[in-house]
């Protein structure tokens, strides 16, 4: 995620307080803890996603269907350049 550990504890401890996640211990290691969504969560991941797709459809009518599969490519090639996950 190229942040700090703090950064990244920081973000769990908002999301938790915020409910879409819960911090649990790692029953097979002591030193983790298992991020789940709670049902919070996974409303709002499910509303992310409907308007992700929303938004993409939305691109490709102004764009056009080959104009926005190039760029979604462009944009795919550069977040592996920049060395983030798809």
């Amino acid at each position: 995620m190229r942040i700090t550990k703090q950064s990244v504890n920081d973000l769990l401890h908002h999301l938790e307080q915020c409910r879409y996640v819960e911090c649990r211990p790692d029953p097979g290691d002591k030193r983790t803890r298992l991020v789940c969504l709670t049902s919070r969560g996974r409303q709002l991941d499910a509303a992310i996603c409907t308007h992700a797709r929303a938004a993409e459809r939305e691109l490709a009518r102004e764009l056009g269907e080959k104009r926005f599969q190039d760029f979604y490519s462009t944009l795919l090639k550069i977040s592996r350049f920049s060395g983030h996950a798809e």
